[in-house]
């Protein structure tokens, strides 16, 4: 096991889920290091509403789930707990999609 390998790893291509999680991470760092607290709150709750205008947009998710999502942000309601397979479903990374009956 001490022997190098020449292995190269392939660098995956970033989704568009994972650019946008990335694009909003550097927002809201930058969103926390300047401004008083009532600048800081504004931003938060400016990216709140972005991040789940994104996630609708990237995922294309039912109406009801972007309903959930803003309620939860709004309100602090609940969101529905997602099974890995749902997840792996929504977030597989591949080119083709899933098609439901909804």
């Amino acid at each position: 096991m001490g022997a190098t390998s020449n292995y190269k790893t392939r660098k995956r291509p970033m989704t568009m889920a994972q650019a946008v999680e990335d694009l909003l991470r550097g927002f809201q760092l930058d969103a926390e290091m300047v401004g008083d607290e009532a600048a800081k709150q504004r931003r938060r709750l400016l990216l709140r509403g972005v991040r789940v205008g994104l996630w609708a947009a990237v995922d294309k998710p039912a109406v009801r789930d972007v309903a959930q999502a803003l309620r939860a942000e709004l309100f602090g309601h609940p969101l529905p707990t997602v099974t890995d397979e749902d997840d792996e479903l929504c977030h597989s990374g591949t080119a083709t999609e899933v098609e439901s009956d909804d």
